[in-house]
């Protein structure tokens, strides 16, 4: 499943935050699943994205339907991960992406967004056994 492609065969995983990433349950285990098997995120937040608050985070019983929850939670993802999840990417300096502008500027932000993962990776690399 995607959790399982976050957890073994990624480095970085980067997150587009729009208005409703937060939202949707598979955004939410994968960002559950990097920050647990500690993938490094890169947020790149649109200018629709709205930050996280504590009252988000307080009402995320809500966002989601008794059966998507327990679709994750079959898939070992609980509420409680979510929160913690969400509360650390509160903190993560975030790229930003106006919708709107030049097409050299959203190069420029894939070209950094790349160049981050690549970046980490070879960290990741010089530390492992």
């Amino acid at each position: 499943n995607i959790f399982d492609l976050v957890k073994e065969d990624s480095a970085s995983v980067v997150v587009l935050l729009t208005r409703n990433t937060l939202e949707r349950m598979w955004c939410a285990g994968e960002i559950v699943s990097a920050t647990i098997h500690k993938v490094r995120i890169i947020p790149v937040a649109t200018e629709a994205f709205e930050e996280i608050t504590s009252s988000f985070l307080d009402g995320l019983h809500n966002v989601w339907t008794s059966e998507q929850v327990s679709r994750l939670d079959d898939a070992g993802i609980v509420l409680e991960d979510i929160r913690s999840a969400y509360a650390n990417l509160s903190k993560e300096n975030k790229l930003r992406l106006v919708r709107r502008s030049a097409v050299a500027e959203h190069r420029r932000l894939v070209e950094g967004a790349v160049k981050m993962c690549a970046e980490y990776a070879r960290t990741k690399a010089r530390w492992l056994p």
